[in-house]
């Protein structure tokens, strides 16, 4: 059944993840004491709500845009069961906008292979990834994915090397305005975030490592079953793919190098590992397995999102 809903794209579609997202947006932020709730908290959550909604557009604009997927919503489907993996993201405001500034970069990079306004791209793309590192700083690892897609799509022109140079520096030269006109404390905060944080021993509970488990399992099963076929995707496809596996290696990375570590962290791989996923489930995996997949992945995460809160 969820298989013959999300393989066309229908308004029902949105209408669907529409209401859940809210639904969930509500459980998870909704507060235990009564007398906290005030038009402030209200305004808020309606901003974080709205940006949570933008999130879901945004990836939906890029999967379809630059024909990552078919004509399927198997892709934010997958992006919405893995937020519940992890439903404590819902209440993590910096780092959900952090994700939205990473994937707008990442719609300016994928739209690299039609090399138009090529240089308006890279210069975007790097500005999005320096400004999301100020909400949390190790996202900045994003800028490796602009250099790979210079490298893939326009290195033969040696300025779109010094473009994403070109737009960091701008991107905090506003920082620094800022910093200094309006809140000079938020240097010793970005310079406090830069640093590497290898401690892993941050689990509140055990299903919070159950989640951890099942979705590195998950990860490692879609990822693998790419690689084996990656040889024989169209030439025009093999470039994106081997870019989103490149994105989700960064995601890792930004989880493992991250102070303050916690499960949420994991938002920045569920973009690409979702667009892998979708890819085998629309193209390798016959209708039976297809339907058991994703009723499986389904039935996971609802049970760990209500087993967490």
């Amino acid at each position: 059944m969820i298989t013959s809903i999300f393989k066309k794209s229908t308004p029902l579609n949105y209408i669907i993840f529409s209401v859940l997202i809210f639904i969930i947006f509500v459980i998870v932020n909704y507060p235990v004491d009564l007398q906290i709730i005030s038009f402030k908290f209200i305004i808020a959550k309606s901003l974080l709500l709205l940006v949570i909604f933008s999130t879901f557009f945004v990836i939906n604009f890029i999967v379809k845009k630059n024909g990552l997927t078919k004509e399927s919503d198997f892709a934010v489907l997958f992006f919405f069961l893995f937020l519940l993996f992890f439903p404590s993201i819902l209440c993590n405001t910096k780092l959900i906008f952090s994700n939205l500034l990473v994937l707008l970069a990442l719609r300016r990079i994928y739209s690299l292979q039609t090399l138009k306004m090529v240089k308006e791209k890279i210069f975007d793309a790097s500005f999005y990834i320096c400004i999301a590192s100020i909400f949390h700083f190790w996202s900045i690892l994003f800028l490796l994915v602009v250099f790979l897609a210079v490298f893939f799509h326009v290195a033969r022109d040696y300025r779109n090397w010094f473009l994403p140079f070109v737009g960091s520096a701008a991107a905090f030269i506003l920082f620094a305005l800022y910093g200094l006109l309006i809140d000079p404390s938020i240097f010793a905060h970005y310079k406090n975030s830069a640093v590497i944080d290898l401690d892993f021993t941050y689990f509140k509970n055990d299903f919070q490592n159950l989640a951890l488990s099942i979705y590195t399992v998950i990860a490692v099963f879609f990822i693998m079953s790419l690689l084996l076929v990656l040889p024989s995707k169209p030439i025009i496809k093999k470039s994106a793919y081997k870019q989103t596996i490149f994105t989700f290696l960064i995601a890792t990375l930004l989880f493992i190098f991250s102070t303050q570590k916690s499960n949420e962290i994991l938002l920045f791989s569920f973009f690409p590992l979702s667009v892998i996923a979708t890819s085998d489930i629309e193209q390798y995996l016959n209708k039976v397995s297809r339907s058991l997949i994703l009723l499986a992945i389904s039935l996971l995460a609802f049970y760990l999102f209500f087993m967490q809160l």
